[in-house]
């Protein structure tokens, strides 16, 4: 009677390996039948570059008007980058100009710009002959509320004439960046006529 129970004992635990056998290999079965289908999806937080404005703010004649250049990266448009301003008379006084760089838009980028004032020679006519008068000086300065623009930092680098703008991917506020200070002795020995020179802004992107 004993060897009957262990018998049947015996036929029940091999009845339950079998059973949880074909348990698991039916699980790895359907394991290795499951499908994965992913989509990846992606948002664009584009940025904004920023447009800087040039303008002639003070030395110009009494009757003339601020000068006011929007210059935007990658654009070479010849009649939107020089106009004529005209300044007092270089014969009889010193010229001191003042031009300021400005953020015009609400740019957001994580960028660095350089600014760049080159102001060119007169090239004057006296009666010893054709010369060249050159600037006494160029002088850059940061805006004083360069801080209030958000996202901006600003510094003086190069030879004075320089200034290094940098944005730190925060929504800006439009306003001033820099100032550059131009200067030119008169010259009582200048003949008459009309003398022309360029004040050029370089905006370079720092790579």
């Amino acid at each position: 009677m004993n060897t009957v129970i262990e018998m049947e004992a015996c036929t029940m635990k091999k009845l339950t390996f079998i059973i949880i056998l074909t348990l698991l290999a039916i699980a790895v079965i359907c394991a290795a039948d499951k499908e994965v289908h992913t989509i990846r999806i992606a948002s664009i937080v584009e940025e904004v570059l920023p447009t800087f404005q040039f303008e002639l703010t003070s030395g110009m004649l009494e009757d003339q008007d601020a000068t006011v250049l929007e210059l935007n990266q990658g654009s070479e448009d010849s009649e939107n980058t020089r106009r004529v301003i005209y300044v007092p008379d270089i014969n009889k006084n010193d010229l001191d100009l003042t031009f300021t760089a400005k953020l015009s838009n609400e740019a957001r980028c994580q960028s660095s710009f350089t600014l760049k004032l080159t102001a060119g020679d007169f090239v004057v006519t006296k009666l010893s002959g054709v010369e060249n008068l050159s600037p006494s000086g160029v002088e850059a300065a940061v805006a004083n509320d360069v801080a209030s623009r958000h996202g901006v930092d600003a510094q003086l680098t190069g030879d004075g004439n320089e200034v290094s703008i940098s944005f730190s991917g925060a929504s800006c506020i439009p306003g001033d960046l820099a100032t550059f200070t131009v200067r030119y002795p008169s010259d009582p020995d200048i003949l008459p006529d009309i003398y022309y020179t360029d004040i050029s802004l370089e905006v370079s992107s720092n790579f």
